[in-house]
């Protein structure tokens, strides 16, 4: 229960955020963009599927992270986007806020999320047989 709980961390962290976000967008001059009310859609979708699909939950929480990260999704009232040039070729779009759930996300998951994966090839080797 308590690794449940230590694993969830990151999506109530997003919770949180875009709380705020909705808040700071309802009672002063801000307005939604399509990126905030996208992200507010799969957040309460995401948290439904908490409770009935803790293992889904979690994959999803990464992707709607990884959206985020990629400019998609917006957590945050105010958009920060960055790229890295190379010479002439540049990143995507990135939103370091994101990047920094992510990177916080995969503090928390990563393990699981291999585990997950290695448990996934075991079971599929053992059914080629």
């Amino acid at each position: 229960m308590k690794n449940k709980i230590v694993r969830v961390i990151p999506f109530l962290t997003i919770i949180v955020i875009v709380a705020y976000t909705w808040f700071q967008i309802l009672t002063t001059e801000y307005t939604a963009m399509w990126r905030h009310y996208v992200a507010l859609v799969l957040i309460l979708i995401n948290a439904a599927l908490y409770f009935w699909k803790y293992n889904q939950a979690i994959i999803v929480t990464g992707i709607i992270l990884l959206l985020g990260t990629f400019n998609l999704l917006s957590f945050f009232t105010i958009i920060h986007t960055s790229y890295f040039g190379f010479g002439s070729v540049t990143t995507p779009e990135i939103q370091t806020g994101s990047l920094l759930l992510l990177a916080i996300y995969a503090v928390f998951n990563l393990t699981l999320l291999i585990n997950w994966y290695l448990d996934f090839k075991e079971k599929k080797a053992e059914n080629q047989k």
